[in-house]
C-alpha cells in the first residue's frame, strides 16, 4: 500500500511539473523562438465539426493577446475611464476563462488599444502600453507594484504632431524579463535601453543614447554568444546589442527601417518596415527581416576577434521573407515566415526559398509538436507539417466568428499555447481552443 501511495504521489508530482513547464510566459514563448515547449500528442487531424472551444471573452480595442504562466492567462487590455483610454492588465483561468483579477492604472493609451503582450514570471506581470507606460503588477494578487512613464520620464515621443515614427500605432514592444529584472528598449534622448529591478522599480542601469536611435515596434531578443548574455534590439536606426550590465557590445547601423509615406503630414499614413524581432540562429547567427522590399531579410554572423571585440558579417540580404508583423521562426534547420506579406514561406539558412504558399503571408503563427498553427484574416485556422520539404496542410477549420471587427484588430495578434490549449485573438475576443 505504501509503495502504491508513493507511485501515485510521484505520478501526481510529475504531472504537475509537466503543467508548470508548459508555460508561454513571454512574447514568442519561454525560449523566445515562437515554439511552444513540451507540447506532444497534439491532434494532426481535426474533426469535421472543428476544434473544441473551451471559452471566449470580450476584450477592449487593440492587438494584445495572452501569455500563459501557471495555468493562468495574462492580457494587456484597453478600457475607457471618463472618456479617456487606460491600460488594463487582466488575468484569466486557462481552463475556464473566468477572470481572476484586473488592474487598471493612470496613463493614456495611444491609438485606442493595446499593441503588445505582457511578460510574466513567478511573481510579476510586466507590460508596456501603447502610450509608453511600463507597469509591474504582482502576479498572484493583481496589485500594482510600480509604473514608469517613458513619455514624461524619458522623453519618448508618440503623438503625430511630434513628427516621429511611433505616431501611427503607438508603442508595440513586449518587455523582456531577465531573472529578477526587466529590460526595456526606451529609444529616447535620455536612454537607449534601461534595466529595472522587478521587486522595487529601481533603475539598475540606463544606457546613454548619443546617436539618438529611436524605439521601433520590435522587442528585445536575448542571445548568448561565447558565454556572454546579450540583449539584441532593432531600433529604427540600426541594430544594437547590449550586455547584461548595460554596455554596448556591437552595432550594425546598415540595417535600419525604411518608412513609406502615402500622404503628406499631418494627414499622412505610413508603412513601418521594422516590426519583427531578431531571431537567434544557432550559436553565432542572427536573422532579421522587415516588410519593405528594400529591407527584406538578412543573416548576420558574429565572430569574436583576438582583442575580445565582437565583429559582424552579413551572410546574405535577400528581398524574400519581408514580414509585415509576425517574427519568423527557426525550426529544424529552416526559417518560416512571410514573403513581403504575400505568401507564407519556408527558407533555407542560405537565403533560398524551399516553398511558399500564397494567402497566408502576414498572419500570426506558432510551432508546436512539429506542426505550424497559422490564422488568416478570415478567422480560418490552418495546421501545417513543419517537417515537410513542401507545403503540407494537415487540417483547416473556419472558427465561428461574426462581424468585420476581426480584420481590424485580430489579424496581427500573436498566438500562445500551453498543454494543448491554444490562445488566439479574434477581433475584440480572446478565444481558447483545445488542440489535443
Amino acid at each position: 500500500m505504501k509503495q502504491l501511495f508513493l507511485s501515485a504521489l510521484t505520478l501526481l508530482t510529475t504531472s504537475s511539473l509537466a503543467v508548470a513547464e508548459a508555460n508561454f510566459s513571454h512574447f514568442r514563448g519561454d525560449n523566445h523562438d515562437g515554439i511552444a515547449v513540451n507540447e506532444s500528442n497534439l491532434l494532426r487531424a481535426w474533426p469535421k465539426e472543428g476544434l473544441k472551444e473551451l471559452w471566449r471573452t470580450e476584450l477592449g480595442g487593440g492587438y494584445g493577446s495572452g501569455v500563459i504562466h501557471d495555468e493562468k492567462v495574462y492580457v494587456l487590455d484597453y478600457e475607457k475611464v471618463k472618456n479617456k483610454g487606460h491600460d488594463l492588465v487582466r488575468a484569466f483561468d486557462l481552463d475556464t476563462g473566468n477572470e481572476l483579477w484586473r488592474c487598471s492604472y493612470d496613463g493614456l493609451s495611444a491609438n485606442k488599444g493595446s499593441r503588445a503582450n505582457p511578460t510574466v514570471n513567478e511573481n510579476h506581470v510586466v507590460s508596456l502600453g501603447s502610450g509608453g507606460i511600463v507597469s509591474c503588477i504582482e502576479r498572484k494578487t493583481g496589485k500594482l507594484a510600480w509604473t514608469i512613464d517613458l513619455v514624461k520620464g524619458y522623453g519618448l515621443k508618440i503623438h503625430m504632431h511630434e513628427g516621429n515614427r511611433l505616431s501611427a500605432y503607438g508603442v508595440a514592444q513586449s518587455p523582456l524579463i531577465d531573472d529578477d529584472s526587466v529590460v526595456i528598449a526606451t529609444g529616447t534622448p535620455k536612454a537607449l535601453m534601461i534595466k529595472v529591478e522587478l521587486a522595487t522599480g529601481k533603475i539598475l542601469w540606463s544606457l546613454d543614447n548619443p546617436k539618438q536611435w529611436t524605439m521601433s515596434h520590435t522587442s528585445i531578443t536575448p542571445f548568448t554568444f561565447h558565454g556572454q548574455k546579450q540583449y539584441v534590439y532593432s531600433s529604427f536606426h540600426g541594430i544594437v546589442s547590449v550586455s547584461a550590465d548595460g554596455k554596448i557590445l556591437w552595432e550594425y547601423p546598415e540595417w535600419r527601417a525604411r518608412v513609406q509615406y502615402e500622404k503628406e503630414p499631418p494627414e499622412h499614413s505610413v508603412h513601418l518596415s521594422l516590426i519583427p524581432s531578431p531571431v537567434v540562429i544557432g550559436e553565432d547567427k542572427l536573422f532579421f527581416c522587415a516588410q519593405h522590399k528594400n529591407n527584406g531579410s538578412m543573416m548576420l554572423q558574429l565572430t569574436q576577434a583576438e582583442n575580445g571585440n565582437i565583429e559582424t558579417k552579413q551572410l546574405f540580404h535577400v528581398p524574400r521573407m519581408g514580414s509585415i508583423i509576425p517574427t519568423p521562426i527557426y525550426f529544424n534547420g529552416r526559417l518560416f515566415g512571410s514573403e513581403t506579406g504575400k505568401a507564407f514561406t519556408c527558407m533555407s539558412l542560405d537565403g533560398k526559398m524551399i516553398w511558399n504558399q500564397k494567402g497566408l503571408g502576414q498572419w500570426p503563427f506558432l510551432i508546436a509538436d512539429s506542426m505550424i498553427y497559422i490564422l488568416d484574416q478570415h478567422a480560418k485556422l490552418y495546421l501545417l507539417d513543419a517537417t515537410a520539404l513542401e507545403y503540407k496542410e494537415l487540417a483547416a477549420w473556419q472558427i465561428p466568428f461574426e462581424g468585420r471587427k476581426y480584420y481590424d484588430a485580430a489579424s496581427w495578434s500573436p498566438m500562445t499555447m500551453s498543454n494543448g490549449r491554444l490562445i488566439l485573438r479574434l477581433g475584440d475576443e480572446l478565444v481558447c481552443l483545445l488542440v489535443k
